[in-house]
């Protein structure tokens, strides 16, 4: 079997033609090894406006925990040396999910 080549550019993206069992009935049999090609938009936005919202929230937690910290009026206090470090790492994580996080609509969109 040989294997299909397929070559991608930043403007194209050659895939393999599916057709379905009625379409095949009403086209003319095609070619073996036959592509058809998409194009893909360079202007294409990585993030949602979930991602920003969820970005916007993280930075909220960060800014949280450094007004936590400049809170206690206690420099060794249980507030600025124990919760306050846990939240902005935890807002740091959440920064992290919210880079990473990948809508499933738009998963599904993009499969079709």
């Amino acid at each position: 079997m040989a294997k299909k080549q397929k070559s991608i550019t930043t403007k194209e993206r050659v895939v393999d033609i599916q057709v379905s069992k009625e379409e095949k009935k009403n086209t003319p049999p095609l070619k073996k090894n036959t592509y058809k090609v998409e194009m893909i938009n360079p202007a294409a936005m990585i993030f949602t406006k979930k991602n920003y919202i969820l970005l916007g929230v993280s930075l909220g937690i960060i800014l949280l925990g450094f007004i936590l910290m400049s809170a206690d009026k206690n420099t060794y206090g249980f507030l600025a040396l124990s919760v306050a470090p846990v939240v902005i790492l935890a807002g740091f994580a959440f920064v992290f999910y919210a880079i990473l996080y990948k809508d499933k609509m738009s998963e599904k969109g993009e499969k079709e």
